[in-house]
């Protein structure tokens, strides 16, 4: 089962797949996993992310938090698929941007998500 990870802010991060809702082990059957984010909710997780104290494990978490932003997304992750590329594209752009990021940043992650 997975630590969640909640830093200050409205938005939460990396929230709860069914599996660990359950506390099963059991990855085999495919749940949903999407719950929608709001462009302003993007940006906040955004800017959390671009603390420079912030931890790896905080950021990741915003990381699969951001992915479970995406229509469709699941548990366990997609391999193949419109899903699945999304997921890539979003967490190629937050390795690039999380740092410095901008309302285009934003927008760029919200239109992937909603394609």
């Amino acid at each position: 089962m997975t630590t969640i990870t909640t830093i200050s802010g409205s938005v939460q991060s990396h929230l709860p797949c069914l599996h660990e809702k359950m506390g099963s082990d059991d990855h085999i059957q495919i749940v949903p996993d999407h719950h929608p984010l709001t462009k302003s909710e993007i940006k906040e997780l955004l800017q959390r992310a671009a603390n420079p104290s912030i931890s790896c494990v905080s950021l990741a978490s915003i990381q699969v938090r951001l992915l479970q932003g995406i229509p469709g997304y699941t548990c366990p992750r997609p391999y193949e698929g419109l899903v699945a590329e999304k997921e890539m594209l979003i967490s190629s752009l937050f390795v690039k941007e999380y740092e410095h990021p901008t309302d285009a940043t934003t927008e760029q992650m919200y239109g992937i998500m909603n394609a």
